[in-house]
């Protein structure tokens, strides 16, 4: 736990077919707005040296506790997969997301297919920093982020039904924030506070919303691997350095 920090987690420890994915390297989250102070020490004592943000800036700016927190010591990067998301856009995405299983499918195919650059400036960091922690979050730490450790997890050789358990950790680990985040959706949807269907939808972190998106990317693009090539234009040889930064073999 992180105080101040929800949905946080180490994303080692997972089995893969060669071994288990490093403890320490790769940690994902919600958004650090309202981070503390002894929040930001444990983070520094985890080793964790660079906080890749995946939002807009115009995400950022909606919500004072989604302001941005710079943290002393750790570097923070931009890394919007939507770089001109509105605020109406962001409102039909939410639309989307209250329909349940369908709806998340087609936001996540939206995000692998804008993913690409963001991707890329984090794939390239793992491969050039072996010994570095990172941390990687959007405003939930369930969608975009969920999406990209997905395929961080696929590419190093995790199974679908693990990939799915860790996904579906968001919702214990968002818990805690979602009576606030109930109060803000329905504020800015108010049809909402009549619908708790849709409502619990929008919070919800099912295997199934992420399901049909590893299934699409391995036929449109062959798997983790043909993605990664064709959309963030790495080599087979950048895909083996980074499974071995992330993987630690069997003895």
């Amino acid at each position: 736990m992180i105080a101040g920090l929800s949905n946080f987690r180490d994303v080692g420890g997972l089995p893969t077919r060669a071994g288990t994915v490093r403890r320490n390297r790769l940690f994902r989250s919600a958004q650090p707005g309202q981070i503390t102070p002894g929040g930001t020490e444990s983070l520094r004592q985890l080793g964790i040296t660079t906080i890749f943000d995946l939002r807009s800036t115009v995400e950022i700016s909606n919500y004072d506790f989604m302001q941005v927190k710079d943290i002393n010591g750790i570097q923070r990067v931009s890394v919007p997969i939507f770089t001109n998301s509105d605020t109406s856009q962001q409102i039909l995405k939410r639309r989307n997301y209250a329909l349940g299983q369908p709806g998340f499918k087609q936001e996540y195919r939206e995000i692998l297919k804008n993913g690409g650059s963001a991707f890329t400036q984090i794939l390239k960091h793992i491969r050039d920093h072996p010994s570095d922690a990172c941390l990687i979050h959007c405003s939930l730490g369930r969608d975009r982020t969920g999406v990209l450790i997905a395929l961080l997890l696929a590419l190093v050789g995790v199974d679908d039904e693990t990939i799915l358990a860790d996904y579906e950790r968001s919702e214990e680990g968002l818990a805690g924030w979602r009576p606030k985040l109930e109060k803000i959706l329905v504020a800015d949807d108010p049809w909402l506070g009549e619908d708790p269907d849709a409502l619990n939808n929008m919070l919800s972190a099912r295997g199934s919303n992420l399901r049909g998106t590893l299934e699409w990317m391995r036929t449109e693009y062959g798997g983790p691997e043909g993605y990664i090539k064709e959309v963030c234009g790495l080599t087979e040889g950048d895909l083996q350095l980074i499974k071995a930064h992330l993987v630690d073999g069997d003895e």
